[in-house]
């Protein structure tokens, strides 16, 4: 039975832990996500955010981010994956890249370029 969908609660954001050689430590990410997804209160989460992951990782980093998220909790917890691009397109494929691997909604972030304009 899969966990009725949620977007009122609180959406901690999850960080990926790395190998020595950058890739995704996928076994401790996996005890990671389910520790999270033991804490009462805790419907939800928000992968591929500000905590580095939404630019440091690669478009299919990001989207196997989502691919564990939903393996390991998809089932208990609401998924929400940041997306970022300075396009447009870009913007919309990693979107449908997010959906294809599980989340429930995306966190969209303004481009960069505004930064770069004071």
């Amino acid at each position: 039975m899969s966990k009725n969908k949620t977007f009122k609660t609180i959406f901690p954001a999850i960080a990926v832990p790395f190998n020595e050689d950058y890739t995704i430590n996928e076994p401790e990410f996996r005890k990671y996500i389910n520790w999270i997804a033991s804490i009462d209160g805790i419907d939800g989460v928000v992968c591929n955010g500000h905590t580095g992951e939404i630019t440091a990782l690669s478009r299919e980093e990001r989207k196997r981010v989502v691919e564990i998220v939903n393996e390991e909790a998809g089932d208990k917890l609401t998924i929400v994956s940041g997306v970022n691009s300075e396009s447009t397109e870009d913007a919309i494929e990693m979107a449908r890249d997010a959906k294809e691997a599980g989340a429930n909604g995306i966190l969209l972030m303004p481009p960069h370029m505004w930064l770069r304009f004071e």
